[in-house]
C-alpha cells in the first residue's frame, strides 16, 4: 500500500510523509482507508500465503510509520476487506468475498471484538454516529443480483433496517454510501 499524507498552508499543498509497503510479491490491494485517532487504517488483502487473506495496517497519523499490521485468512475463498470507517473508539470493516458478507469490528488497537456474517457481498460502509451503513450487492439466484443497503447499531452490529433494489434487469449493485449531513 501507498499511503501519503498532504498537508495545506496557505494555499500550498505539501507532503508531510509518505510510506509504502509491499507484503509479497504476490497480488495484494489496498482498498479502504480509514482515520481514527492517532491513526490511518489501510484495509484490503494480501496473498502471501497463497490464498487471499484479510489485512489491515495501522499507520502513525504524525510520521507515517507502520505500527501494527493485522491479518486473517478464515477460508479458502478469495476474501477481500473492502472498506473502513471508524466511530468513536471503535474500528468497522467490510469484507466481500463471492456471496458472504462480513462486518469486522476492532478497537483502534486492532484487537478483533465482535464479527457478523451474512448473505451479499458489501463495497462501503459509512456512520452518522448512531447507526452503521453498508452498501453492497446481494445475489437473489443465478447471475441476478441487487443492490442491498443495511442499518446496524453500533454497540452489537444487529440489524436494524434493509433496503433493496433492482433497478434493471441482470445483475447490479451498489458500490458506495453516503450520508447527507442535512
Amino acid at each position: 500500500s501507498l499511503i501519503i499524507l498532504l498537508a495545506t498552508t496557505a494555499g500550498a499543498v505539501t507532503v508531510k510523509w509518505a510510506s509504502l509497503t509491499n507484503p509479497s510479491d504476490k497480488d495484494e490491494w489496498p482498498l479502504g482507508i480509514c482515520i481514527g485517532g492517532d491513526y490511518i487504517y489501510v484495509v484490503g488483502y494480501d496473498s502471501s500465503t497463497g490464498d487471499s487473506q484479510w489485512r489491515i495496517e495501522m499507520y502513525n497519523k504524525a510520521d507515517g510509520k507502520l505500527v501494527k499490521i493485522w491479518t486473517k485468512n478464515p477460508t479458502t475463498y478469495n476474501g477481500v476487506l473492502s472498506d473502513c470507517v471508524v466511530v468513536g473508539s471503535r474500528l468497522y470493516v467490510v469484507q466481500s468475498a463471492g456471496s458472504r458478507w462480513t462486518l469486522l469490528s476492532f478497537d483502534l488497537d486492532l484487537n478483533l471484538v465482535k464479527q457478523v456474517s451474512l448473505s451479499g457481498e458489501p463495497s462501503s460502509v459509512i456512520s452518522d454516529g448512531q447507526y452503521l451503513y453498508i452498501a453492497g450487492t446481494e445475489y437473489v439466484g443465478g447471475n441476478d443480483a441487487r443492490w442491498r443497503v443495511e442499518k446496524r447499531r453500533l454497540d452489537d452490529l444487529s440489524l436494524v433496517a434493509v433496503y433493496t433494489s433492482n433497478p434493471s434487469d441482470g445483475t447490479g449493485g451498489a458500490w458506495g454510501i453516503g450520508i447527507n449531513p442535512a
